[in-house]
């Protein structure tokens, strides 16, 4: 038995394929291997930086190098062919001629051909499995191109049938329990391909072993290849890790989650202003249950996260992926973004990446002498308290709020083309409008000291002296502040804009009414 170089250290790995693009399934497994140790991933740069902004560090990787490197599986290829070749010495693997490109390929045709009529599996035959040696050396001296397969144990003749237990496949995982698998039903899996590069399975078991890892973490549908992975371990003479599979992804009518199902990619909700630790609250009960009173408590960091995650309370039975309960976490994330968390530094990052290019680029209608300040850190930190109590994702800030830094549209246009409006009894008519704005102008004009409270009681106390409903003073002021008919609180709104736009738009509102 092998004795690895990092035992006693609890090592874990994610090796998408390289595409480039990191899937949802491929975030859950990535960050249910963060949670539970250390990543090491072997993807392109891009895959890499959606990693990064998902807040999933990474250890060790072709930017971040290490001990086990190369960690590009091209410039690992001697030694995969040096282990297939081995394991061919071993008798574990053989050479198999019937490829595409060999002398063979019509009888390969012909065995898919015939187990397509008969409704059986396409898998290979076996037919190169117990070649002689000189047929072996009349095919390569020919320089008959050939693949090399594993040889998997199987029943050969009646004796054997009669010993089943030494031709099965035992996997204990840690989510799903024992799971055997009879070794007949398992093809002889192509290891190195006939151009000499290796296939996943070899290459995924070559990389495990060399990286010390000592946990894989990965979806139910490998849970088959498990079992070839298994029988590697065992003819190198090397000691497998622990494995733990994760529960099926589905979309909502309950069909298996594809890799191409369209905008499921994280760069995709990242573009959308979903914060990572929104997706990564989302993503962590794709699978698990946390251990805490409510499913839906709020995760405010990594760490917290990892403290409570436990690969025993993972699940068994399908997970259904429902971007509407995504979109519920950024929601609450948003709620619980106070100054210094997490959610409040991402937060912030989108406003940088989604909204502030949008703004300085129309800074000359901002309805302010001093339009700058409408973009410094004081204002956009109050501007973001709002938007994070009252939208579904920051990235809208500028189109949704888009009051907090442009005038609203004209009052009279506005009200007149507006059913709801004409339609609500709350909402005062255009003849009383001009009288009672001119009054209320005055009033919030003369408020102390302009905050939230202050507003709301001088509010108050002028709808009851001019024997007004609050609502109906409610309605009209925020439909002149920001041309809306519902929205965050409007004495928070209020404060936001400041005394002097408030008035200018309540005279604006006023120079529009008819006398």
């Amino acid at each position: 038995m092998v004795t690895s170089a990092f035992e006693g250290a609890v090592r874990v790995r994610f090796a998408p394929s390289p595409t480039g693009f990191l899937h949802l399934g491929g975030l859950r497994t990535a960050l249910f291997n963060y949670l539970f140790s250390l990543i090491v991933p072997d993807a392109a740069v891009k895959l890499q930086n959606d990693l990064l902004w998902a807040g999933i560090n990474i250890h060790e990787g072709i930017e971040q190098h290490g001990a086990c490197g190369p960690y590009v599986q091209s410039k690992r290829v001697d030694l995969y062919r040096e282990h297939a070749e081995k394991l061919v010495e071993s008798n574990a693997a053989y050479r198999c001629f019937c490829t595409p490109k060999s002398l063979l390929p019509l009888r390969l045709d012909a065995v898919r051909r015939v187990a397509s009529q008969v409704g059986r599996s396409t898998a290979y035959d076996g037919h190169c499995r117990n070649l002689s040696s000189d047929a072996i050396s009349q095919l390569t001296a020919r320089n008959t191109p050939y693949v090399i397969r594993l040889k998997v144990p199987k029943p050969e003749g009646p004796a054997d049938f009669l010993q089943c237990s030494n031709y099965t496949t035992t996997i204990n995982d840690i989510n799903y329990g024992t799971v055997s698998f009879e070794n007949r039903h398992i093809d002889d899996q192509i290891l190195l391909k006939s151009d000499g590069m290796p296939t996943y399975h070899l290459a995924n078991v070559v990389d495990d072993h060399h990286m010390g890892i000592t946990h894989v973490l990965r979806g139910e549908e490998w849970l088959i290849s498990t079992a070839k992975h298994v029988l590697l371990y065992r003819s190198f003479g090397w000691q497998h890790p622990v494995f733990a599979h994760l529960p099926l992804l589905t979309n909502l009518d309950g069909s298996k989650l594809s890799k191409r199902s369209g905008s499921l990619f994280v760069s995709d909700f990242k573009a959308k202003g979903i914060l990572p630790i929104s997706l990564c609250n989302y993503v962590s009960r794709l699978g698990w249950s946390p251990p805490t009173s409510s499913d839906d408590y709020v995760f405010e960091s990594f760490a917290e996260l990892a403290d409570n995650f436990d690969l025993a309370s993972m699940n068994k039975q399908p997970t259904v992926i429902d971007i509407a309960r995504l979109q519920y976490w950024n929601r609450r994330c948003l709620r619980a973004a106070s100054s210094g968390t997490q959610a409040r530094k991402e937060a912030h990052a989108v406003l940088e990446t989604h909204v502030i290019p949008f703004l300085q680029k129309h800074i000359h209608s901002f309805d302010t002498t001093e339009p700058a300040s409408l973009l410094g850190t004081t204002y956009l930190s109050k501007a973001l308290d709002l938007a994070c109590e009252s939208l579904d994702s920051v990235a809208n800030l500028h189109t949704d709020m888009a009051y907090l830094w442009f005038p609203p549209r004209n009052f009279v246009t506005a009200l007149s083309s507006n059913t709801t409006l004409q339609t609500d009894p709350a909402q005062l008519d255009i003849t009383t409008s001009l009288e009672i704005i001119q009054k209320l102008t005055t009033t919030i004009y003369d408020v102390p000291s302009f905050n939230p409270q202050h507003l709301k009681s001088a509010t108050n106390q002028f709808a009851k002296t001019n024997k007004l409903r609050m609502k109906q003073v409610l309605v009209t002021l925020r439909h002149i502040l920001t041309g809306l008919t519902s929205g965050p609180p409007i004495f928070e709104v209020m404060a936001v804009l400041g005394r002097e736009r408030c008035i200018d738009r309540l005279r604006s509102a006023l120079a529009s009414i008819p006398a």
